[in-house]
């Protein structure tokens, strides 16, 4: 699956321990007035980072998100896929603390995802591994399950990168591309950007 490629550099809080601290106090909201403030209250916001971290979650970046499911050795969930943020926003406070923001994300779909598989495209020649999808499939998620920031570039602009060094293999396998929007219903593939 595509989340087992990524390098899991993890970017949410941890206590002493290593263990991993996220909650609502954790999520730092921007300050300012929001974008806009929803019928219900709800506080619309361009983006939000965790205390104690130069990251920042803005609307559009793509980004890691870790799923419910079983957890490994270190006890945290060991599914993750990655989406790029539609929308941020905080709900109506209740008065009991802080409430923790949500995150609209576009789930973003590697070649294994696209059923039944006679729907795929000829896999890049190049980089087969590096492909991914977008998608119309669009979830809400709390903003504590964000882990981290990938690169999703145009084949071209993946291409052009310069092929990584010692020092920056990491970063370069967080880079990925994207040359279809796949449509869930109709289960077709659209060309994104120039051929």
């Amino acid at each position: 699956m595509f989340y087992a490629r990524w390098t899991r550099r993890d970017v949410r809080p941890r206590d002493a321990g290593g263990v991993v601290v996220v909650d609502a106090s954790t999520v730092v909201e921007p300050g300012g007035e929001p974008l806009r403030v929803g019928g219900d209250g709800s506080r619309f916001r361009p983006s939000f980072s965790y205390k104690d971290s130069a990251t920042t979650f803005a609307v559009g970046d793509c980004v890691i998100v870790c799923l419910e499911g079983p957890a490994g050795a270190d006890g945290e969930a060991t599914n993750h896929a990655a989406a790029q943020i539609v929308q941020i926003w905080w709900p109506p406070g209740d008065g009991d603390g802080p409430d923790e923001p949500w995150v609209e994300v576009r789930w973003v779909y590697c070649a294994e995802e696209i059923k039944p598989a006679k729907h795929r495209p000829a896999a890049a020649r190049a980089h087969p591994l590096r492909e991914v999808f977008e998608t119309d499939h669009v979830d809400e998620v709390p903003a504590s399950s964000l882990m981290g920031k990938v690169e999703v570039l145009d084949a071209d602009a993946f291409s052009a990168l310069p092929r990584a060094t010692v020092d920056d293999k990491l970063a370069a396998r967080d880079a990925f591309f994207c040359r279809y929007v796949w449509r869930l219903a109709s289960r077709t593939l659209v060309r994104v950007g120039p051929a």
